[in-house]
C-alpha cells in the first residue's frame, strides 16, 4: 500500500457485514480493547497477562468465530506462514470496506511482507501489540502505507 491508501477511516456498515455480523465484529473490537495495556509476551494470548499481535484470534473467539490459533511462529513471522494461517480462518475484503473489527495485515520492517497483524475500529483506530505493550491508535499514514490487506473472519453472512 501507498500513503495514498484508499482506508481512511473505518467503514461502519457497509461491505461484507450484514445481519447480525456487525454486531459481532463490534464484540471482536470490545475484547480487543481489553488487551490494550497488555505487556508484550511472544505467543502470549491472555489479557493482563502477555500478548502479542497473534492474541487477536481469542477476540474473534470470544465472538463466536471458529478460528484456529497458530504457534510455533518467530518474532518476525515468515510471510508465507502468516498468510496460510489468516487464509485458513479469514476471507479479503476490499480496504475501502473493510467493516471495524476487520484484521489488517501489515508489513513492519523495510520489507513488504506479511509480518504484523493489527484490529481496525470503528474510531479510525488500529489496536495492535508493539514490542513493549498492545495499544490502541491513530491509523496514521505511517501505519496506512504498511497495510498489505483486511480480512473479515469466515462466517459472517454473505461468506
Amino acid at each position: 500500500m501507498t500513503a495514498e491508501s484508499p482506508l481512511v477511516q473505518a467503514q461502519p456498515s457497509s461491505g461484507p457485514c450484514r445481519d447480525g455480523s456487525a454486531r459481532r465484529l463490534a464484540a471482536v473490537v470490545r475484547y480487543a480493547r481489553r488487551l490494550v495495556g497488555t505487556p508484550y509476551v511472544p505467543h502470549g494470548r491472555r489479557v493482563g497477562v502477555g500478548a502479542d499481535c497473534g492474541a487477536l484470534v481469542e477476540a474473534y473467539r470470544s465472538a463466536g468465530f471458529a478460528v484456529t490459533d497458530w504457534h510455533g511462529y518467530k518474532v518476525l513471522p515468515e510471510p508465507h506462514e502468516l498468510l496460510l494461517a489468516i487464509r485458513a480462518n479469514a476471507v479479503e475484503v476490499p480496504l475501502v470496506s473493510a467493516p471495524p473489527g476487520s484484521t489488517l495485515l501489515l508489513w513492519i520492517t523495510r520489507v513488504t511482507r506479511p509480518q504484523h497483524l493489527a484490529l481496525l475500529t470503528e474510531r479510525g483506530t488500529i489496536i495492535h501489540c508493539t514490542r513493549a505493550e498492545t495499544v490502541e491508535e491513530s491509523l496514521s499514514a505511517r501505519w496506512r502505507r504498511r497495510i498489505l490487506s483486511a480480512w473479515v473472519p469466515r462466517g459472517l453472512s454473505g461468506q
